[in-house]
């Protein structure tokens, strides 16, 4: 979704100082492997980065620990999530998939995959679909 707002000849510089200046930007990361700064006991960290304050924030955790991820913003502007690895003892492809509703701060299941999968992309079309 950011790749519409950068219009051709830009830098992702320049998108990064629009952001800056915005009140309610926010960029989220979800899941990865240093979970050192994730709450005690929780298995999926998120933590949020406001360039207009440059500063990072924990966010509610989502239900499953996950490593790469397929992440992308709805229609409603909501985050989707959906497969990625879960490390343990052996590394294994998750099937499913969770929404953060951005106005409840919640976490909520959705269906999940039919194939395990990490390492993937996904992505929304201009009409939200």
């Amino acid at each position: 979704w950011l790749i519409r707002w950068l219009p051709p000849g830009r830098s992702w510089k320049w998108l990064y100082e629009r952001l800056a200046t915005g009140t309610d930007a926010c960029l989220v990361v979800v899941g990865g492997l240093d979970v050192s700064e994730a709450p005690e006991g929780s298995i999926g960290f998120v933590l949020g980065f406001r360039p207009n304050t440059r500063a990072w924030s924990t966010l509610p955790v989502c239900s499953a620990q996950r490593n790469m991820p397929a992440i992308v913003r709805d229609r409603a502007g909501d985050i989707v999530v959906a497969g990625g690895l879960e490390h343990g003892q052996e590394m294994r492809g998750l099937r499913t998939a969770e929404r953060f509703d951005v106005e409840t701060a919640c976490w909520q299941p959705l269906p999940g995959l039919e194939v395990s999968r990490c390492c993937c992309s996904a992505a929304v079309d201009v009409r939200g679909r």
